[in-house]
């Protein structure tokens, strides 16, 4: 298409197809340089396929460490409620980041995606598990051996 021209030159732009992960690096740098952009990044996202809407919205999220406090939980919460898992999950692992985990297993547990159910039954696993050190299950081993507990931690007087 042939666009007007100056000082009697004519340009030409040429429509071409942008990629899904090239939207989302575009839609995350532009919002780490220019943060008020959030805004009309997110009101231009309707005529785009929900592919494409997606990777944008994982890009803004991907940038929210460095919006304010108020404006990363608007946008977390809209990725927890959007409708493309990869976005929910995207959501759901900044949730976690800033220690709200019991939310997070909370609506992984319920989301319609059986991969974020999955991560979520995991998180939950992880968080039901007792955590404990080598250490520690050395000491129970030895312990119902009837074995000597001296050995576990060597003095630094020993010979």
């Amino acid at each position: 298409r042939l666009a007007g021209g100056h000082r009697g030159k004519q340009t030409v732009s040429i429509e071409r197809p942008v990629a899904a992960p090239l939207r989302r690096w575009a839609a995350r740098r532009l919002s780490v340089r220019q943060p008020s952009s959030v805004a009309a990044i997110l009101t231009r996202l309707d005529p785009l396929p929900s592919r494409d809407r997606d990777a944008v919205m994982v890009g803004l999220l991907d940038a929210s460490p460095q919006y304010p406090e108020e404006a990363r939980e608007t946008l977390i919460s809209a990725g927890c409620e959007w409708p493309g898992g990869s976005v929910r999950w995207r959501a759901l692992q900044l949730l976690a980041d800033s220690g709200r985990h019991e939310d997070v297993r909370f609506r992984a547990m319920r989301d319609p995606s059986a991969k974020i159910r999955s991560w979520g039954a995991k998180l939950a696993k992880e968080a039901a598990a007792p955590r404990q050190t080598r250490l520690a299950a050395q000491v129970r081993e030895d312990d119902a051996t009837g074995g000597d507990l001296t050995v576990l931690q060597p003095s630094l007087f020993s010979e």
